[in-house]
């Protein structure tokens, strides 16, 4: 039998994390505000994270209220 494999959790993660912060009261960090900034690699992960659809929580609201994706490589 084989097993199924998994694939996005880290990127559901990430969203969830700032879903949590912003959108929580009782956050253990409570941010107003989330804006998110990659180089290379970060912003590649970055670029996909919003071309895959992650930056909406499971209600419909914005985990990140801004990017900036700097030298994200030539992956697409």
């Amino acid at each position: 039998m084989e097993s199924a494999w998994i694939y996005g959790v880290g990127l559901a993660a990430i969203r969830d994390a700032m879903s949590y912060a912003k959108h929580d009261s009782a956050s253990l960090f409570p941010a107003r505000h989330a804006i998110a900034f990659g180089i290379s690699q970060t912003g590649r992960l970055l670029r996909h994270y919003l071309y895959q659809g992650f930056n909406t929580d499971e209600r419909g609201r914005p985990a990140f209220d801004g990017m900036l994706i700097h030298v994200a490589g030539a992956g697409r």
